[in-house]
């Protein structure tokens, strides 16, 4: 088990599951989001890599976010 948790965004893993969030962060103009995954499969939701609000399921294929399917989109 890992975590890192501070006033800005959390990450806690456990295996090869993974919890991660970020506070919306007006300054740098960084939206908030929540994603929760196992292995290298992840349920997003908000603005994490699609460039739009939404709930997404991504996979990551050599460190980068490949969509696999959009489940809703602002």
């Amino acid at each position: 088990m890992n975590f890192n948790i501070n006033s800005e965004y959390g990450e806690i893993y456990f295996a090869p599951f993974h919890l991660s969030w970020g506070n919306e962060l007006h300054h740098l103009g960084i939206p908030g989001y929540f994603s929760i995954g196992i292995g290298q499969v992840f349920l997003e939701m908000g603005d994490i890599d699609q460039g739009r609000d939404g709930i997404y399921l991504t996979r990551f294929v050599d460190g980068e976010p490949v969509r696999l399917l959009s489940i809703w989109q602002a």
